[in-house]
């Protein structure tokens, strides 16, 4: 089978997974933030 370079990848997870995010740089420059929690429930390196 041929790979399809140009097709993105997609990954959808069966149940979503949860992290922890905080922001601690902004274009070089050290900046402080509130903790975030995101859901993920699929994951695209294709944009």
């Amino acid at each position: 089978m041929r790979y399809k370079r140009k097709e993105g990848f997609r990954y959808s997870f069966k149940q979503p997974l949860e992290a922890t995010l905080n922001i601690v740089k902004i274009n070089e420059k050290a900046v402080k933030s509130n903790q975030a929690k995101p859901i993920f429930t699929t994951l695209v390196l294709a944009g």
